[in-house]
């Protein structure tokens, strides 16, 4: 018997600068703040109480976020 994997695919689109991002088995808030965290390119960007705030509001498999909806939450 072979180990099956889950593969989860969250896709971030960056509406403003018209850029897809892709990760593959990551929770959405984490995909959300890796893609915000290459378009400014830098790491500040990353904050627990957000990731902490927003992880429970957001499930696990394939889904589609954009970058404004964190604004919106």
């Amino acid at each position: 018997m072979r180990n099956k994997r889950l593969v989860s695919q969250t896709i971030v689109h960056d509406l403003k600068n018209g850029v897809e991002y892709v990760f593959v088995n990551t929770t959405a808030i984490d995909a959300l703040v890796s893609a915000v965290m290459m378009e400014k390119k830098t790491a500040s960007l990353v904050d627990e109480e957000l990731r902490r705030q927003y992880r429970s509001r957001i499930v696990w498999g394939d889904q589609t976020i954009s970058i404004g909806d964190l604004e919106r939450w």
